[in-house]
């Protein structure tokens, strides 16, 4: 029976997504679409499509997923699409539900929502409930008008807001519905309708109070039906529209509470982090700040109790990050900043601001976290070392960017400073997005106003007091847009901040076990690409580099034929090598599973890479480098460039050196090797090696440019 061969291969496929992999049910779904077309089976046709826009979704790739779910409902309504044989349009339609083409409209629509394309996301919501309609299915249509008006409120059109939510409650009337679906369904209108209230002026009064009747409803019935959890939400959520009101704290404060006594009584983590961090905001409101920070303190240890941003869904983890647990740490890192300033005691003002610092890499293993779908992806905290203690002539900067200003916290063995500094996140994102277009056009000068602005809020507010004090190296702890800029290209208006320091950055201020390290006493890898293969250009550097660097050091070459997949999982088995060295085409996106390294036979998922360096390990001892030297990030994707400054820590190596974007062949391999050249000098550390092998780049008239120097990095263990 091959439609039932078909249905296994899809069930094969949900179980493999089910166990978080997405890549590789694409296999049975691919299978399985051409055994539908073979058959001339529309409906199993339409399906496979519609599982493989889904899997695509999930993995972030928005192009070939819209293209896939399209597909389906046309193949739903019988219009033939390329590559489809056999049936007559009128025949297929025959095969197909109608309920099929409204619910493959409706995922459409996520698919829409997910890209950020609101105005598609409405018309297909807007198709999916008419559908809907037609078949007497009134709880479909319900639920189709109220995502439509979430994708008309993306859109700032009041009009078909209010049509979208007024249609979804008729339909809502006329559904047969459990309470738990009609509870839920009150909660979905409520949270549009107060958002609604938030973006339109003209709208606020009347989307308040249908916000507050659907959310008083929705507790009425989760209270009739003993669902506590649902209870909590109604009630937490009206916590939050008498806070939205304004004036109305007392009744907030009450809500909330309640809502926070229904969550613990159901054990519900997840809510209770978000009313304790919602109760935090009252009391910060009103200017009870001890009660604010215990809130805001029990909302983060829930998190990093539960670690929900690890369990985020494929394609939409950066979303649930931002929006659900990012916004948490934040509100704690900046109550305890004000609270230092507020504060006349030194001792309080340093522990408020170790507990930032604390807090702050609490939320940057949370992201790497979140980034990787993982756990145990930022494990390293079991065996940190305080690294001002490690390495007197470093000086960390936490730039920590809030909607209002900027704070900087620079941490040295004699403490933390705070330094403030008056500009909004929003005005800084935009002269970061300057200094990356500027270094990305190597024939212009740019580069240097944005530069120079950047300076200016980055480093000269603590530029003075660093003065004759030993420091020769600046460790930023960046986040956001923040990690998409070489901060070494920064000027002060007579010199690059590479001229006066050695700079390195970290995704996280814990490092393994960090030391120093000496090439002599350590074994080399040396692995690369010089011929041109799958589509990308050759790198003739590479051999000489690889070369140059084996001459130095000495070392095993896999290059070119040698350099495939199992012979490198051989040499780092058996070799166990202190440093890796891949000169190789590699991309880092947003997300891990598209990040790759290319080998001579295919491309080497991070996931994959990080396995094999791990197994390298010997003991407790970790890879000490992982260098790539021909990486690339996706241009200002901030995702892909966590990335990057995530793969040390995700392979267990001590430090990774990478590059933003690429850049000329010859300019990498004379970086390259300069750097290694630079690093056999006694006491010399990874950061001053490739400082100095920058400037030597620099000096040269052809590298000038920043655009060829500036964007390799030295990340996490600088020594």
């Amino acid at each position: 029976d091959r439609e039932a061969q078909g249905a296994a291969l899809r069930g094969l496929a949900d179980a493999q997504q089910i166990a978080g992999a997405y890549r590789k049910s694409l296999t049975p779904l691919l299978e399985a679409l051409a055994l539908a077309r073979a058959d001339d089976d529309a409906q199993g046709e339409a399906r496979a499509l519609a599982a493989l826009g889904q899997a695509y979704g999930e993995l972030g790739e928005n192009a070939p997923a819209e293209r896939y779910l399209r597909d389906a409902v046309d193949v739903s309504r019988g219009i033939q699409i390329h590559g489809t044989v056999g049936a007559s349009a009128t025949d297929a339609r025959a095969d197909v539900p109608t309920q099929l083409t409204g619910s493959l409209l409706g995922e459409l629509g996520n698919q829409h929502t997910r890209s950020g394309n609101a105005a598609g996301a409405l018309a297909a919501y807007q198709q999916s409930a008419g559908a809907a309609r037609g078949n007497g299915d009134w709880l479909a249509a319900a639920q189709a008008q109220a995502n439509a008006a979430r994708a008309a409120l993306a859109l700032g059109n009041a009009d078909a807001t209010r049509s979208a939510l007024r249609q979804a409650r008729e339909a809502l009337e006329r559904a047969e519905v459990s309470p738990d679906e009609q509870t839920a369904f009150y909660l979905h209108l409520a949270y549009t309708e107060a958002t609604f209230a938030r973006q339109a002026l003209a709208a606020r009064r009347p989307a308040l109070l249908a916000a507050h009747g659907d959310l008083l409803r929705a507790h009425e019935i989760a209270e009739g039906a003993g669902n506590a959890r649902a209870a909590s939400q109604a009630l937490g959520q009206l916590g939050g529209l008498y806070a939205q009101e304004g004036g109305r704290d007392r009744e907030s404060r009450h809500l909330t509470r309640r809502a926070l006594q229904l969550a613990e009584q159901e054990q519900a983590a997840d809510l209770l982090a978000r009313w304790y961090a919602q109760l935090g905001a009252i009391e910060w409101r009103n200017q009870r700040a001890d009660d604010a920070l215990d809130a805001y303190r029990r909302a983060v240890s829930l998190l990093e109790q539960t670690r929900p941003e690890a369990a985020a869904a494929y394609g939409r983890a950066d979303l649930a990050f931002r929006q659900a647990v990012e916004p948490v740490y934040l509100a704690l890192v900046d109550a305890l900043l004000q609270s230092s300033r507020q504060d006349p005691s030194p001792e309080a003002q340093q522990s408020h601001l170790h507990e930032a610092r604390e807090v702050v890499e609490q939320w940057k293993a949370a992201e790497l976290r979140n980034y990787f779908r993982d756990g145990c992806a930022a494990e390293l905290a079991a065996t940190a070392q305080s690294v001002e203690h490690v390495d007197p002539r470093a000086a960390v900067i936490y730039p920590i960017v809030l909607p209002d200003r900027l704070e900087l916290l620079v941490s040295r063995a004699s403490g933390i400073t705070q330094y403030t500094v008056p500009v909004t996140g929003a005005r800084l994102q935009e002269e970061v997005a300057r200094f990356r277009r500027g270094l990305g056009n190597h024939l212009t000068a740019g580069y240097r106003s944005p530069a120079q602005q950047l300076y200016t809020w980055l480093v000269a507010p603590y530029a003075a007091s660093l003065e004759d004090t030993g420091v020769d190296t600046l460790v930023f702890v960046p986040g956001g847009a923040l990690r998409t800029v070489p901060l070494s290209a920064l000027h002060d208006g007579t010199g690059f901040l590479l001229e006066r320091y050695a700079v390195a950055i970290t995704p996280s201020l814990d490092l393994l076990a960090p030391k120093p390290l000496d090439p002599e006493k350590t074994e080399f890898l040396l692995a690369g690409l010089s011929d041109a293969v799958q589509g990308y250009p050759g790198l003739p550097g590479v051999e000489s580099e690889l070369q140059s660097i084996k001459s130095l050091y000495g070392g095993d070459v896999l290059l070119n034929e040698s350099f495939d997949a199992e012979n490198l999982a051989s040499a780092l088995r058996n070799q166990r090598p202190g440093i890796v060295h891949l000169a190789s085409h590699a991309e880092f996106t947003g997300d891990p599973d598209t990040s790759f390294v290319l080998t001579h036979d295919g491309r080497l998922s991070m996931d994959e890479l990080t396995t094999l360096v791990r197994t390298a390990r010997y003991g407790d001892e970790p890879v000490e480098l992982l260098m790539l030297s021909a990486c690339e990030t996706a241009v200002g994707d901030e995702r892909a460039a966590l990335g990057l400054a995530g793969v040390a820590i995700r392979a267990g190596a001590r430090s990774a050196i990478g590059s933003l974007w690429s850049v000329s062949d010859d300019a990498t391999s004379k970086l390259v090797i300069g750097f290694y050249d630079a690093l056999g000098t006694p006491g010399i550390s990874k950061a001053r090696a490739l400082r100095e092998a920058q400037q030597k780049l620099m000096a040269d008239d052809r590298f000038q440019h920043p655009f060829y120097w500036a964007p390799f990095l030295v990340i996490n263990n600088w020594l």
